[in-house]
């Protein structure tokens, strides 16, 4: 009877008077760990339950699922907001994600794509951004730029380098450039270039990034890959029938997560495929259904372990 009379005065303490352990320890002279077993086994043995009321519209059980599923760290899933498009709620998000996440002194790299343009544009609009007090914040870019063959005045702006100075701005950092063109044409390019000390220091500085925020490319006639020039509809096509899906960083796979190995990846300026696996947070951005296929392999392939997404585009992927 003493240790349960013990047990309720803690239970009391913590969940009523909302007393800390380390306060409720000094309190009844025991240990911290003593009182956290105590807590433990009040849960264990049933006397106390703990449940959440989570809001209709919330989305927790089936990012969960997906968790699950594709052994990722976290899904965030925007849910459905009145008045508001499925682009506007994933960059909402996706906003929320990188005030949570981002501390003073991280490196963020970031890459190209029409989604990210997009959120970066959300962002100079949110008024989250005015009480943000983050110091040494670094975004740069993991890929070089590319050579763009048409005139259309977003795919002027859709690179990695004027991306990273826009949010570094945003975020009042350091904004770095990439000084090289995404592609070249051949492996001895490549090496030329990637041994100048500059490019060589800032593709360093993005292999050594916390956070990487990874737009999901599908493999279509609609993509930048293919819209900027850098790979020809005949290239697609010819990909698409080896079953690629999507892309990452220029790194095509298959629904089920496998590789393509092609003589892009030979001929690329930017961050590696083995140096992105030690970037902690692998951050996917993708919505839509005609993203779920390359969303899918992207998942599968864990070059990804953090995927911001719509709720439609989420039970998809079930």
């Amino acid at each position: 009877m003493e240790n349960e009379r013990f047990m309720f005065r803690v239970l009391e303490m913590y969940y009523t008077d909302e007393l800390s352990q380390a306060e409720i320890a000094k309190k009844m002279r025991v240990s911290r760990a003593t009182i956290s077993r105590t807590i433990l086994r009040a849960k264990q043995e049933g006397y106390v339950t703990i449940s959440i009321h989570h809001p209709e519209n919330t989305q927790h059980h089936l990012e969960k699922q997906l968790e699950t599923k594709y052994g990722m760290q976290e899904v965030v899933i925007a849910s459905p907001e009145k008045g508001k498009t499925v682009r506007e709620q994933v960059n909402q998000e996706v906003t929320a994600y990188l005030l949570r996440v981002l501390k003073s002194g991280m490196t963020l790299g970031i890459t190209w794509g029409l989604t990210l343009g997009s959120f970066i544009e959300s962002l100079k609009r949110d008024t989250r951004m005015r009480n943000v007090n983050l110091k040494d914040v670094k975004v740069v870019p993991f890929i070089g730029t590319a050579n763009l063959i048409e005139f259309d005045i977003f795919m002027q702006r859709n690179h990695a380098n004027l991306y990273a100075l826009e949010l570094a701005e945003i975020l009042k950092g350091i904004g770095y450039q990439l000084p090289a063109p995404m592609y070249v044409s051949n492996k001895k390019a490549k090496e030329v270039l990637e041994s100048d000390a500059l490019i060589s220091q800032v593709l360093q500085q993005a292999a050594c990034a916390d956070i990487g925020f990874l737009p999901i490319g599908p493999v279509t006639e609609q993509s930048s890959f293919v819209k900027s020039g850098v790979l020809s509809i005949e290239s697609m096509h010819q990909m698409k029938e080896e079953g690629a899906v999507g892309e990452v960083i220029g790194n095509f796979f298959t629904e089920d997560g496998r590789f393509l190995e092609n003589e892009m990846s030979e001929r690329m300026i930017g961050i590696s495929r083995e140096q992105l696996v030690h970037v902690p947070l692998k951050v996917g951005i993708a919505y839509g259904k005609d993203r779920v296929p390359a969303i899918k392999g992207a998942l599968n392939s864990h070059i990804i372990n953090v995927l911001i997404t719509d709720s439609t585009t989420a039970k998809n992927l079930l």
